[in-house]
């Protein structure tokens, strides 16, 4: 943490005889320049410039420019409470100004940092969904009470450690894809947590009215409930794309921290729609015609562990997952920033990709409501999707509570693979 840089007094002097309310904006930026400057002397990125050295440090001021001398930040000291001016609802609106104000990773202290009642489960959950899909997710359990009441954590109940495991694990799962979106904030200077503004909806009016809604990446539309005592959520469809309501469909195995893609009708764009929220749900939308890479479930880390029973992601390089949504044609793609590409094209036949010879296992929900009736001509059939996985050679199988197709495939060997339409899904 780089705290400080915004308390510039406005009679102070500088040394080229500006006053302080002339150097007010500017001095953010200086101030973290030094440390910006310094660090990269010290240690320079090993894998080369416009990448972070093994450490970086996070801040909280900032001007224009700040988002090219600091690699994070993050809103500043929130109360832990539900007030939209400095609660939770503020860090929504503070991470998409920051975004549009050129800074592409920031999150939020996790149960806030001030506070007169501690934060209940409730408030820790709901803020935890936040920061599941911020561009950064980091826990406060520190700060400062007003009335010297100790501080609660998410921890406190079994309830709290289930929810907050989940949405962990979906994070984590993520990186792939988050990451390839962190290099298109390198390249580009798009955050990572996006206003309507940004996308191709500009002209949109309802769509870039929305102060609490925002897109998370090329392809997920985050609706987090940001009041107290809410257990459904409005949320407005961009016009120009069709929508598959991703959370309410998809199911978390607890076991191993698995979440499995569900079918869904497809969702016009254009429209207010509601859907439950309870605590325990974190309402997403998945774009139709999009592919997002995710990593196994099995990885609980991405840094290197001392202890070998715990998963790294190095541990598993060899596998790239990916969740796919097509659309009303039955085509998706995506793409990483490794070099990996998944193409769908018409529901025929899906390309394959990978500059690092992957194996791949693919979850394929459906723009008709079903993919499990789709199969796989010439790819071994296996009797269930846990066997997908567990197969060490390339295979199939369908999902039928879910209504997904699971594909296993080599991309060291293959480049595309052909799907076939059944009654039954049933064929070989």
């Amino acid at each position: 943490m780089y705290d400080y840089g915004e308390y510039v007094d406005p009679g102070m002097r500088f040394h080229d005889g500006t006053k302080g309310d002339e150097t007010h904006n500017a001095y953010p930026v200086a101030y973290q320049s030094v440390a910006y400057d310094y660090f990269r002397s010290l240690s320079p990125s090993p894998r080369g410039e416009g990448y972070a050295p093994p450490y970086i440090f996070y801040a909280r001021a900032g001007y224009t420019g700040t988002g090219g001398r600091t690699w994070a930040a993050w809103t500043g000291d929130p109360t832990s409470d539900w007030d939209k001016s400095t609660g939770l609802g503020a860090q929504v609106k503070a991470m998409l100004s920051a975004g549009l104000s050129g800074v592409p990773f920031i999150g939020s202290d996790i149960g806030g940092f001030v506070w007169v009642e501690p934060p209940t489960l409730e408030l820790w959950v709901r803020w935890v969904q936040v920061g599941s899909v911020s561009g950064i997710m980091r826990m406060q359990t520190g700060g400062t009470s007003l009335l010297g009441k100790e501080k609660t954590h998410v921890h406190d109940s079994p309830l709290g450690t289930f929810i907050y495991r989940r949405y962990a694990k979906l994070r984590t799962s993520l990186f792939p894809y988050l990451y390839t979106a962190a290099h298109a904030a390198r390249a580009k200077g798009t955050p990572l947590v996006r206003h309507h503004i940004l996308e191709a909806w500009w002209r949109d009016e309802v769509a870039i009215e929305q102060e609490y809604q925002y897109m998370l990446g090329p392809s997920l539309l985050c609706a987090p409930v940001v009041n107290r005592g809410q257990s459904k959520q409005s949320v407005y469809l961009p016009r120009g794309a069709a929508w598959y309501d991703l959370m309410s469909h998809l199911r978390y195995d607890r076991q191993d921290g698995r979440h499995r893609l569900g079918s869904s009708e497809l969702l016009r764009g254009g429209q207010w729609v509601t859907v439950e929220a309870p605590l325990e749900s974190l309402p997403l939308f998945a774009k139709s015609g999009s592919a997002v890479p995710t990593l196994s479930p099995e990885v609980a880390t991405l840094n290197e562990a001392l202890d070998p029973r715990v998963v790294t992601l190095s541990d598993l390089g060899h596998l790239l997952h990916w969740w796919v949504f097509p659309d009303g044609d039955s085509c998706a793609e995506g793409s990483t920033w490794d070099g990996a590409g998944l193409t769908l094209y018409n529901g025929t036949t899906i390309f394959l990709h990978d500059d690092r010879k992957r194996s791949w296992v693919i979850q394929v929900a459906g723009p008709a409501g079903d993919s499990s009736r789709w199969f796989v001509p010439g790819v071994p059939r296996v009797s269930s999707w846990r066997e997908v996985l567990e197969s060490p050679s390339p295979s199939w199988s369908s999902d039928p509570a879910q209504r997904t197709l699971w594909l296993k495939v080599d991309t060291g060997s293959v480049d595309r693979v052909d799907l076939g339409r059944g009654g039954s899904g049933l064929e070989e």
